[in-house]
């Protein structure tokens, strides 16, 4: 009934196919029951996400290609959301009627079971309890102090990620802290290593609902408690929550902020506080030249040098730039030595872009850009990344170690075609003598190799 007491009428369209609604239209409907089992069948048997799609597109090539009538509908237009649907569906099913709260404290508990514990810490939501890893209950008074009963933490380390914290550890460590992981707006905080190729490896998480510094402290807290190694220099982004944890768990690591982010910051500070215009933009290319090369001076004498003439210089062409700059960066020494080159004398790298590197990787390979997930399900996946991490590292490792041996050998082949010909003896058919280089009195004996081929 409309306003004004007129009536309109409506007309129901039953449709039993695809065809009826029109072909523009096949795209709001669902997959047939019986595609979705078949998805689903291939999803149990293993069958990665993407072969499935190829397989399903590939049929419907092979039926155009042969010429026969194809009248489409919507199984025809399997897309990589409805495998993925398909997938997640299954693991609703393994999981049953457990909330994701009790899922997690069941998965925790089958962990911390193990021989391998990586739990070292975990904290439910509306519990004022943690459990700690057996080997930080001595120091649980300095992890549990301040996690009130409305946080959540779980604070998680393997055993292949201890062992390379044991071994990189010592020189510099990442801390990085990214967000859409899960359904409840959670927060995945990685704690990382350079390893002797460069390469970032992962050595413990932390997912918690709030980054502040006593979620940071007491993750840190377990890290201290559980490995003698001291990390010389600890890289974060420019937040507020990692400096006062890291100078409380690690007073003899200097804090390090990542360059990248620093010159994120400073471009977006150059454009917003020098004038506007024509004019005003040389003067903020100008300005951004100037405090870049601040930045990169290695030498603490030449910083020392050059920053009052720079700031003079600046204040007279952006002054409300060289009061946020003053303010904000160089505040205190502690302050300037987080951000300046010279602070960084043995350190691996100038950025947390390996992290920033990871959880790009993580979120996209292992998570495909789904947010919306349990933490049940989180934990699962990350631990399906260290898996394929480790074994990454370890084919790459014996590969760089044939390379390695393959160069050594190839270097003892071009040496032995050095050796002069009067350095060599015929003995017999099957033993040759070779004297040293530097004394014809020393010689070895060298059994001939008879090539069959």
């Amino acid at each position: 009934m409309l306003g004004g007491g007129g009536w309109a009428m409506c007309h129901h369209l039953a449709h039993t196919g695809g065809h009826e609604v029109g072909a523009d239209n096949i795209r709001f409907m669902h997959l047939s029951a019986r595609k979705r089992e078949e998805v689903r069948a291939m999803l149990l048997q293993g069958v990665p996400p993407t072969r499935i799609l190829s397989e399903s597109h590939r049929a419907m090539t092979d039926i155009a290609l042969r010429g026969s009538s194809l009248t489409p509908n919507r199984d025809h237009l399997l897309t990589m959301s409805d495998v993925y649907n398909e997938q997640r569906a299954l693991s609703r099913a393994a999981l049953g009627s457990r909330d994701d709260a009790s899922a997690v404290s069941e998965r925790v508990a089958e962990l911390s079971a193990t021989d391998h514990n990586p739990i070292l810490l975990y904290k439910p939501q509306g519990s004022g309890t943690c459990r700690l890893h057996e080997e930080l209950r001595s120091s649980s008074s300095a992890i549990c102090d301040g996690l009130d009963a409305p946080r959540f933490m779980l604070a998680l380390q393997t055993v292949a990620q201890r062992q390379l914290w044991e071994l990189y550890g010592s020189t510099n460590a990442i801390l990085d802290t990214t967000h859409g992981t899960n359904q409840y707006g959670f927060k995945l905080t990685s704690l990382m290593v350079i390893d002797d190729d460069a390469q970032g490896q992962v050595v413990a998480w932390l997912v918690s609902d709030r980054e502040d510094a006593t979620a940071m402290t007491s993750f840190l807290q377990c890290i201290r408690s559980i490995s003698a190694v001291r990390p010389s220099h600890v890289i974060t982004d420019d937040s507020h929550s990692a400096a006062p944890s890291i100078r409380h768990v690690f007073p003899d690591a200097q804090h390090l902020v990542c360059h990248w982010h620093i010159d994120r910051a400073w471009r977006k500070a150059v454009y917003a506080r020098c004038p506007k215009g024509p004019e005003g933009m040389l003067i903020a290319v100008k300005v951004y030249q100037t405090v870049r090369a601040l930045l990169e001076l290695d030498s603490e004498r030449d910083f020392d040098k050059s920053v009052d003439i720079a700031m003079a210089a600046i204040t007279q062409v952006a002054p409300t730039f060289a009061e946020y700059f003053r303010s904000t960066y160089l505040g205190s020494r502690d302050r300037i030595r987080q951000w300046a080159s010279f602070a960084r004398d043995h350190t691996r790298t100038n950025t947390s872009n390996a992290a920033e590197s990871f959880h790009n990787t993580f979120k996209t390979f292992f998570l495909h850009r789904m947010g919306k997930r349990r933490v049940d399900d989180l934990l699962e996946q990350l631990f399906a990344f260290e898996r394929h991490q480790y074994h990454k590292g370890q084919v790459r490792h014996l590969l760089q170690h044939r390379q390695r041996f393959d160069r050594a050998i190839d270097a003892l082949k071009r040496r032995g075609e050095q050796i002069p010909s009067e350095h060599i003896r015929d003995e017999d058919d099957t033993h040759l003598q070779v004297c040293a280089c530097t004394s014809q009195t020393h010689s070895i004996q060298l059994t001939r190799s008879h090539d069959t081929q």
